[in-house]
């Protein structure tokens, strides 16, 4: 049921299992662990399939998925150690808070991040913050409408850096799909020198995929160039038109010297930007 969204049975079928593992005497066959409760977050995380009705509305979602993460908590604190918080349920909450969209849920994203990257420092191996994790962070700071959204975005892409480079944590390595949310907070923000922070980006990420024992995995893709382009595209006077052009020109140059790299293919929207 988690698969499909199917919240509110999730929620059920857990119910049951623990009635079932209470009433059994401790059956362990039917005890709720750590995998059962990540998939009823999970399904809370993901938009309904149904009516706001049968499902509850976004923030709802959310809450409900927070609320699950508390009671395992609450369990774990109490001497149940096999439904013990994880990456994963961080993860999955965050998922819930963006999906909802409601106002603050990057800050809310931000604040359940910087609860997890405290307890690891604290010694708490199993919250330990991930590239999927930063990345649904700096997708979040992207996706919303505070001022400060791109400057909070760096600063945690730059936290996830230093954690990988200085090998504190060597599950934080900087992805595509990272640079590209971190290129979407700045292409999507309406401060001064924003889209100029975007190509320096969009540069970098260039120089270094041209590492292709390191860092080949971070070449841009369409999604890279066409954030960049639609941000140029969005912006007033000749210097984002100039710009946006500029970028199509690269697409174009870039997929017709490698022919291998379909990737960049530029596309209506490319050109209608």
């Amino acid at each position: 049921w988690s698969k499909v969204g199917a919240a509110q049975r999730a929620t059920a079928i857990l119910d049951r299992m623990e009635r079932i593992y209470e009433t059994s005497g401790g059956d362990m066959h039917v005890k709720p662990n750590t995998i059962t409760y990540n998939c009823v977050i999970h399904a809370w995380a993901m938009r309904g399939r149904g009516s706001a009705t049968d499902e509850g509305t976004s923030k709802h979602r959310a809450q409900y998925a927070e609320e699950t993460l508390a009671r395992m908590q609450d369990m774990y604190n109490n001497g149940n150690v096999d439904v013990r918080p994880d990456t994963i349920t961080y993860t999955g909450v965050m998922t819930a808070w963006v999906n909802s969209g409601v106002r603050g849920f990057a800050t809310r994203v931000e604040e359940l991040h910087e609860q997890m990257e405290q307890e690891f420092q604290n010694g708490n191996k199993v919250v330990q913050p991930d590239t999927i994790s930063f990345t649904k962070l700096i997708d979040a700071l992207a996706k919303s409408d505070e001022l400060d959204a791109p400057q909070r975005a760096e600063r945690a892409f730059r936290r996830m850096e230093e954690q990988y480079n200085t090998n504190i944590n060597p599950r934080t390595k900087p992805c595509l799909i990272t640079y590209n949310a971190l290129l979407h907070a700045w292409a999507s923000s309406t401060q001064e020198n924003a889209m100029q922070r975007a190509e320096a980006i969009l540069k970098a990420m260039e120089q270094l995929s041209r590492d292709e024992r390191n860092y080949a995995a971070l070449k841009p893709d369409y999604i890279t160039y066409s954030t960049v382009l639609d941000g140029w595209s969005k912006w007033r006077g000749q210097e984002g038109s100039q710009r946006a052009e500029a970028i199509l020109d690269r697409m174009i140059e870039l997929y017709s010297q490698e022919a291998k790299n379909r990737n960049v293919k530029p596309n209506e929207a490319s050109f209608n930007s």
